[in-house]
């Protein structure tokens, strides 16, 4: 015996495009991390500069950008 699909509620929907949101904002982040790594600037003047600016040791700049470029990969996929 089938069971009718429930309609979804407003809540539901708010939420899910919520989630949607969420998701295509990870997936553009990752993108352009992904490509800032790849891009002209050699990583090392990369991780330099945004140390730098941020207060941030080396390491865990390069971390965070490591985190960043994977996050479509271990989170939507």
């Amino acid at each position: 015996m089938r069971h009718k699909p429930q309609a979804e509620t407003e809540e539901q929907r708010r939420n899910r495009e919520a989630v949607e949101s969420i998701a295509r904002n990870i997936a553009a982040l990752a993108r352009a991390v992904g490509a800032l790594l790849d891009g002209p600037l050699k990583k090392r003047a990369l991780l330099v500069l945004l140390a730098n600016s941020s207060g941030q040791s080396q390491n865990t700049v390069d971390q965070v950008l490591i985190a960043l470029a994977s996050m479509e990969k271990d989170w939507l996929k």
